[in-house]
């Protein structure tokens, strides 16, 4: 059943990549008051999902996903080269409400967003490393199995030799 949800605040986008049928897509990450935490896959990179934007989306439950913040545009697959058709951008936050907004959002811990069962949330961690570490997915990508996957010149998580890692404790700990 397909909703429409409102007033969503884009909080921030994955890197880019390449799913099984070669579409390149992004992972977006967003808030609203009516629903919290709300995660859409697959988008479209040059979707108006862009963080700070404030959008009405028309989206539906994946099936595939029992997350409960997760959603998808209808007709994700067979209306890929559309469904930017189901965004409007309504406003973007300013710059002076963005901390406070983040700060409203914030857990304490990573454990309180997981007690909750929510598979988003934010955090302010106390960095103790941060590294880069080798990237499975860039060493995989190197099969011959992978090598028929062409995709536009938009660099996809495996194009990267290393991925960003770190440790940290909770802010308040």
């Amino acid at each position: 059943m397909t909703e429409r949800i409102d007033n969503v605040i884009i909080l921030g986008r994955g890197v880019p990549e390449q799913i099984k049928d070669g579409r390149i897509t992004v992972c977006v990450a967003g808030w609203c008051e009516s629903r919290g935490f709300i995660r859409i896959y697959p988008s479209r990179v040059d979707s108006p999902l862009k963080s700070w934007n404030i959008v009405s989306v028309e989206v539906e439950r994946n099936p595939k996903d029992s997350r409960h913040e997760s959603w998808k545009f209808p007709d994700s697959r067979s209306g890929w080269e559309n469904i930017n058709q189901h965004i409007e951008v309504t406003g973007c936050v300013g710059r002076e409400h963005r901390i406070g907004l983040l700060d409203m959002l914030k857990s304490d811990c990573v454990a309180d967003i997981n007690e909750r069962r929510d598979s988003l949330g934010i955090i302010k961690p106390v960095i103790k490393r941060s590294y880069l570490a080798p990237n499975q997915m860039h060493m995989e990508a190197h099969q011959p199995l992978f090598e028929f996957m062409e995709h536009s010149g938009i660099k996809v998580k495996r194009d990267h030799m290393a991925e960003r890692r770190m440790s940290f404790l909770c802010g308040d700990n």
